[in-house]
């Protein structure tokens, strides 16, 4: 295979970032990169690309933000108008700040950035999984105390919260989404605060709707305290015959 010029970055920049929605040869996606400070501010660009990486049209700004934007992802997103949505962090005088911009198959804005959230607390991770309704992204909001609280909130095809964001878990030190069907599977450790004694934690597994809200318990994964470092999980199969397999590092 050949590789294709997809854009010259300046130095600093931040990405670019791959996100392709579908299989096979009809597969679409969008290729985003965040460019160096240009006076008091950034910009994110964003160029189409086919299943191969060929461009499928010219480079779009997305959005203009703030000189102090730390990260940038860029996620599919499928409901009644599939696309994709880009999402970013900014330094706040208190905190920071989470934005998205949703962004159609021809690699342009399909309206302004909206601010999702502003906290005071470090946002430390952030993720977006596509569902039937469009996507949900989730954040983990670190406290002083060095542990976290991840809120979800429901994204429609403008990139907007469709209803109020929600509090998934609260005192985690790990997590992990994955997409399922109809809806988000997300495994949390609990377990002592990282500025306290190191130690492992419980791994448990809930699932979410597609609108960010539990469906049913947690689940344990593991009782004891044993689970450090990072959670990886995997979905094998699909249907009510779809297993789960999950990794982690045991203290």
């Amino acid at each position: 295979m050949v590789g294709n010029l997809v854009a010259s970055m300046g130095e600093s920049s931040l990405g670019p970032y791959w996100a392709k929605r579908g299989t096979g040869p009809n597969a679409v996606g969008v290729i985003s990169w965040l460019t160096p400070a240009e006076g008091q501010g950034r910009r994110i660009f964003t160029v189409p690309v086919d299943a191969n990486g060929t461009l499928r049209g010219g480079e779009s700004v997305v959005a203009n933000v703030s000189v102090d934007t730390i990260s940038l992802i860029v996620r599919p997103m499928r409901g009644a108008a599939p696309g994709f949505v880009a999402t970013w962090t900014s330094l706040t005088d208190r905190g920071k700040s989470l934005w998205s911009v949703a962004i159609g198959d021809d690699g342009k804005a399909r309206g302004k950035p909206v601010e999702l959230t502003r906290s005071t607390d470090d946002i430390a991770w952030v993720d977006i999984i596509p569902t039937d309704k469009g996507a949900v992204i989730l954040w983990a909001e670190e406290t002083r105390g060095g542990d976290a609280n991840l809120i979800g909130a429901s994204l429609d095809t403008d990139g907007r919260v469709r209803e109020s964001a929600v509090r998934v878990a609260r005192g985690i030190t790990g997590w992990h989404a994955l997409e399922l069907p109809h809806g988000i599977g997300v495994s949390t450790v609990t377990g002592p605060k990282t500025n306290g004694p190191k130690g492992g934690g419980a791994l448990s597994f809930i699932r979410l709707d597609a609108d960010a809200h539990p469906v049913g318990a947690p689940t344990a994964v593991t009782h004891a305290p044993v689970v450090s470092g990072d959670v990886e999980v995997v979905r094998e199969g699909s249907g009510p015959s779809a297993r789960l397999f999950f990794a982690w590092t045991d203290r």
